[in-house]
Formats: structure tokens, C-alpha cells, sequence
């Protein structure tokens, strides 16, 4: 066991740097979105400005905290950790207030706190916690590569794929670890929030598991899209139309692969010069692709012939999803959140509406130019034109104020704390750091994607905090324990963590 030093001597001072470096920048411009006349000090604590000092001091603390504790205080409490964080989670649900159509705090007097950023956290520690433990548990190397070659072999008609029988070890217990808190979030109606857990998947690829579930997530991201942006059953009736052409080409039985093509166009005979209705012809397909799947299988022989018939359980695959995908957007969504999501996809237009902020936001962006107006400067950021936009929409008071130049040199701090976190995880002689390391930095890139595409009109807004830059105290101390975790569990590399 190597000897102990100072708790200073061994962190990562380019980490410290940087998120001390942010959470500077998303004080003075908190003071530049919310500036008050008749309170022009930046300490007064009765305004968002001061109050904001204060949550930064708490950060401080806590992060002091965390350094001078014992890595194994946390590594041996992870699930305890993640178990309170469930029931913080549960109890939320009935006993918070709704505000804005989530009932997402719990509060304590005047106090208030936001479970499901700590939850974040909590499942990061989790998270890596099992998977460190799993044998013959191999990292991916060179991930990109290895990505880029599945994806070759798939378009080159090489892929081979094999029917793997489910693993509860290695592939149901990491996957309920991560879904169990996303449902308790839905259960909020906090859709944002519960998004972010999406950034899991990173961690599941590099922890070692098979490179499909990228792809297999981006499929599936690229349907989601789809179907919100056109309409489910246009995109049925795509994926059957691929899918059995696919399966036509591939089947050896010449007369099943024409008895197929003929099925195709007998569905778009119906569609186009009948006049069917989408959803009803699409039920002929579905039926369709039913038959071919009975007469390709017996009960005994249908896991056997898996592989051959890849393409038609990718199909039913697809369209559950689908399906799923819309009864969520129909039933699950707030009816804001269906307008925000029908304007981005230019399905809806309302300006004066739900899509004021992100109209706005981009207006006072742009104004910005190539320096800025500066501090204090900005004309739609004085008139209070942009709601929220000291939490959610903090980045356009950085766009207006500080321009180009600026808002690049923000963009550069998060894209530099994200890639030094996944260099240092590498440099790991334990699993259940480099893990958690890697689910660090997943949740950092998706709040940073998510926000700023949000602000600038490339994503749905779905109102999560910028790391570091958004004000509130909830956001930056869960933030703040998320990233002091990885830097002690970092400053300890030299020592065999036990997990």
C-alpha cells in the first residue's frame, strides 16, 4: 500500500483548474442574465448572483470533503449510496409539488433539493461498483475502430450474427442498475432528467461489452427521430418495406423471395392507387412478415435458426419499438413537451409559444457576433426577453455578452474536462475506476450536448442545467460530487482499490 500524502499532492490539478475555471464563468454570467438595478452587488445574497457565491462556497466544501476522505468510504458504500438515492427517488414522486409538470424536489422548509441529480452519481458509483466485480470483464480498445469495422462487415454483407443466450449477470443486472432510477425519474414526469441516463450506454460499450449496442443505439435513435418527425406508421411501412427486401435477397427459395416481392407491391398497390390507409395496410405487412417467420421456424428450431433470420426478429424489433416510441409521445409526454418537440422537427410553428425560447435564445446568440456586446451589454439579455436563462438557457447570456470568442472558449473548457477525465480513466489500474470515470465523463457530454443543442436550436428543450454554469444548488454540488469522486478515486491510482 503505497504511503499516504498530503490529500493535495496527488490530484489532478488541470481538473481542479478547469471546473474551478467554470463554475467562475457561470457566476459572472448568472450576474449578466439575472442583474438587478437596485442590487448591483455581486455578493448580495438576496439576488440569484449572490446566492449562487454561496452554492459555489458549499461546492467548495464538499469537494475538500470528498479529498480528504478514503476512496474505500465510497467504493464499499456504493449501493448503500444508490439505495437511499432510489427511495429520495420514490418518495419524490408523492410527495413533491408539481412545478411546471414534474414534481421533481423535495423540500425541507426553505430548503429545497433535487433528487435525481444526485442520483446520477449515486448510479455512477453503483454502476461501476458490479461491473468491476464481473470476471473476464475486458475493455474495449481502440473502440472506434473496432465500431467502424462491425459497421463494415454489417453494409459488406460479412457480419455473422449469433444468437447469445441472456446473460442476468453481466448483460439484465447492469442494464436494471440503470433503468430502475429512469423509471422512478419518468415516474416524476421528469423526461429531461431522465434522458441523461441514456449516456450509460458509453460506459456499457467501454466496459467491455459487444460494440452492437452502439449500433444498435443508434438505430434506435435514428427511429425515434424518424417517427416523432414524420409519423409511426410511414415509418413502419419503410422498415417493412427494407427488411423484407433485405430478407428477399438473402433467402436461397426463389420462389418465397418472389412470393415476397410480390407482397411488397401488392402493400403499395393498396396504399397508393386504393387510397388505403397507412395503418391498415401496414397491418398486412406485420401479417406478412408473421408467415414468413412461422414458415421458416418449428417451436423447437426457431432459437437455432436465429441467425439466418437476423433481419425479420429486427424487423418485430423495430416495430414494438415504434409503436412504443409513440404511445410514450401520445400518452407519456407533457403536452409542452409534444409542442417543443413538434416545433423543433418543423411540424409546428409557434414563436409566440413554445418555441419562443428557443426563438429567442438563437436571436440574442447571434447578437453576440464575434466579441460581444459585454458584461451587462446584451439588449436581449437586459430585457429579460429569454426565460430561464440563468438555469437552462445560461449559455445565450454567454453567446450575447462575450460572442464567438467567447462562447468557443467555453465550449473549449467542457470539451477539455471531458477528454482529461477519459485520459486520466485510462491511466487506471483498477476497473471500477476507470469505470466510473467513464460514466463521468458520459454524463458531462450529454448535459453539454443536450443543453447547448437545446440553446442554439439543434434539441428538443428539455430543461437540464449546463454543468458547472447553470444557477442552482442541487446542479453544481451533485456535478460538483460526480467529478471529486473520479479526482480522489484518481489520486489514489497508484494504489489497488478494492471494490
Amino acid at each position: 500500500m503505497a504511503k499516504r500524502t498530503n490529500i493535495l499532492n496527488n490530484i489532478d490539478w488541470v481538473l481542479l483548474s478547469i471546473f474551478l475555471l467554470l463554475m467562475l464563468i457561470g457566476w459572472v454570467n448568472i450576474y449578466g442574465a439575472v442583474f438587478d438595478e437596485l442590487h448591483p452587488s455581486m455578493f448580495d445574497t438576496t439576488q440569484r448572483y449572490g446566492k449562487q457565491l454561496l452554492w459555489i462556497g458549499g461546492a467548495l466544501f464538499l469537494a475538500f470533503l470528498i479529498l480528504s476522505l478514503d476512496s474505500k468510504v465510497f467504493t464499499y458504500s456504493a449501493y448503500i449510496i444508490y439505495g437511499i438515492s432510489l427511495v429520495m427517488l420514490f418518495t419524490t414522486i408523492f410527495v413533491a409539488r408539481e412545478v411546471n409538470g414534474a414534481r421533481s424536489w423535495l423540500e425541507i422548509g426553505s430548503f429545497k433539493i433535487q433528487p435525481s441529480e444526485f442520483a446520477k452519481f449515486a448510479t455512477s458509483l453503483a454502476l461501476a461498483k458490479y461491473l468491476s466485480t464481473l470476471k473476464n470483464l475486458k475493455a474495449n480498445t481502440g473502440s472506434l475502430f473496432e465500431l467502424g469495422y462491425q459497421v463494415s462487415r454489417i453494409f459488406t454483407g460479412k457480419a455473422v450474427f449469433r444468437l447469445q443466450y441472456i446473460d442476468w449477470k453481466t448483460q439484465v443486472a447492469p442494464m436494471a442498475i440503470i433503468l430502475v432510477p429512469m423509471i422512478l425519474i419518468l415516474g416524476q414526469k421528469d423526461t429531461g432528467s431522465m434522458l441523461v441516463y441514456l449516456a450509460f450506454i458509453f460506459v456499457w460499450y467501454r466496459a467491455g461489452f459487444s460494440g452492437s449496442i452502439l449500433l444498435i443505439g443508434f438505430y434506435l435513435m435514428v427511429l425515434s427521430v424518424l417517427t416523432l418527425m414524420v409519423d409511426a406508421d410511414s415509418v413502419i411501412s419503410a422498415v417493412c418495406t427494407i427488411s423484407l427486401v433485405l430478407y428477399a435477397a438473402y433467402i436461397k427459395n426463389t420462389l418465397g423471395a418472389l412470393a415476397l416481392i410480390a407482397g411488397i407491391l401488392i402493400y403499395y398497390v393498396l396504399y397508393f392507387i386504393f387510397g388505403w390507409n397507412a395503418a391498415i395496410t401496414n397491418y398486412l405487412f406485420i401479417a406478412l412478415t408473421g408467415v414468413f417467420l412461422i414458415a421458416n421456424f418449428t417451436a423447437e428450431l426457431m432459437w437455432k435458426k436465429f441467425e439466418k433470420n437476423f433481419v425479420l426478429f429486427s424487423l418485430l424489433g423495430s416495430l414494438l419499438f415504434i409503436g412504443s416510441i409513440q404511445f410514450l409521445f401520445d400518452n407519456v409526454l407533457q403536452p409542452h413537451q409534444k409542442d417543443r418537440i413538434l416545433v423543433l422537427f418543423g411540424k409546428k410553428e409557434d414563436i409566440h409559444g413554445v418555441g419562443y425560447q428557443a426563438h429567442v435564445a438563437k436571436i440574442a446568440i447571434g447578437s453576440g457576433g464575434l466579441t460581444g456586446n459585454g458584461l451587462l451589454e446584451g439588449i436581449i439579455t437586459k430585457g429579460n426577453f429569454v426565460p430561464e436563462q440563468g438555469t437552462d438557457y445560461i449559455f445565450c447570456t454567454v453567446g450575447e455578452e462575450w460572442g464567438f470568442l467567447g462562447s468557443t472558449v467555453v465550449i473549449c473548457l467542457y470539451l477539455a474536462l471531458i477528454l482529461r477525465i477519459i485520459f486520466r480513466a485510462e491511466r487506471q489500474r483498477s476497473n471500477f475506476t476507470r469505470i466510473y470515470g467513464y460514466c463521468v465523463a458520459s454524463i458531462l457530454f450529454i448535459h453539454f450536448m443536450i443543453n447547448i443543442g437545446m440553446v442554439i436550436g439543434l434539441a428538443p428543450v428539455i430543461g437540464i442545467p449546463l454543468p458547472f454554469l447553470s444557477y442552482g444548488g442541487s446542479s453544481l454540488w451533485a456535478f460538483t460530487i460526480l467529478l471529486f469522486l473520479f479526482v480522489k478515486f484518481d489520486s489514489q491510482r497508484l494504489e489497488v482499490l478494492e471494490s
